[in-house]
């Protein structure tokens, strides 16, 4: 930073300023129950006050298999939205089967950084209070963890 004052006398100084990155964080919604074979959405959301930061959902189903989803950021370097409301993005990866996920935005708030969602996938076996955990990562490293449960009835 460097100052002129009324008579024309200057002086600079430096110094170093750091800016560490906030993880975003993410919540994740209790799902209805769902039959065997039928199609479980969850809901949720996650913040991140950067804007320009895309972000990867990995999902832990609870039935061995995972997905990815990466999303873009809510706007590009010039403010442009990239995201929008509807928007559906297909995931990336699965494992351990195949775990296809759809991702729907749902609602956008680009003054806080908090992008809704929701996603989707098929049970195809029975089961009580199935894990179903999402951890959001940015692009510069943070990340954060959310968890609820499902279940799944038998369809007889």
């Amino acid at each position: 930073v460097s100052a002129t004052d009324f008579d024309g006398e200057s002086g600079a100084s430096t110094t170093t300023v750091t800016v560490n990155n906030i993880p975003p964080t993410v919540i994740v919604n209790q799902p209805p129950d769902v039959a065997v074979n039928g199609t479980a959405t969850v809901t949720g959301s996650f913040t991140d006050i950067g804007l320009l930061d895309q972000h990867s959902l990995q999902i832990e189903w609870g039935d061995d298999t995972t997905s990815e989803v990466l999303v873009p950021p809510i706007n590009n370097t010039n403010g442009t939205a990239n995201l929008t409301v509807g928007q559906t993005i297909n995931s990336v990866t699965g494992s351990g089967g195949t775990a296809t996920t759809v991702l729907t935005v749902t609602s956008i708030d680009a003054t806080h950084g908090t992008v809704g969602y929701s996603v989707t996938h098929q049970y195809t076996t029975a089961g009580s209070d199935i894990p179903i955990t999402i951890t959001v990562l940015d692009d510069d490293g943070g990340n954060n963890s959310n968890d609820t449960t499902i279940n799944v009835t038998s369809d007889g």
